[in-house]
């Protein structure tokens, strides 16, 4: 999984993103427009699912990614808010594997 996420935290760099944190199963990202979240998510996807194809590892992450818009609130370096709540909570587990 830390190896997802790492790749996932790149992805939202190259994206103009931030990773604000990680929370057990869960990454955390600000994104400046849903646009830039979208192309990032579905880059990462597709990326995820060649890096699936050829890792030797026997232990594959599927990841689901939701987005949501919405006010966030960062307070003692942790981010919080109703986006993030339905992202992590709601939307997330409604996408498929490997899907956004």
């Amino acid at each position: 999984m830390r190896d997802a996420f790492e790749r996932l935290a790149r992805t939202v760099a190259e994206h103009d993103g931030q990773t604000r944190e990680i929370r057990g199963d869960a990454l955390v990202a600000q994104l400046h427009r849903a646009s830039d979240a979208i192309i990032a998510a579905i880059a990462f996807q597709s990326e995820h699912a060649t890096h699936a194809k050829v890792s030797a590892a026997s232990v594959f992450a599927h990841v689901r990614i939701g987005i949501a818009l919405g006010e966030v609130v960062i307070a003692d370096d942790t981010v919080t808010g109703a986006g993030i709540v339905l992202a992590t909570a709601r939307y997330a587990y409604l996408a498929s594997r490997l899907a956004v």
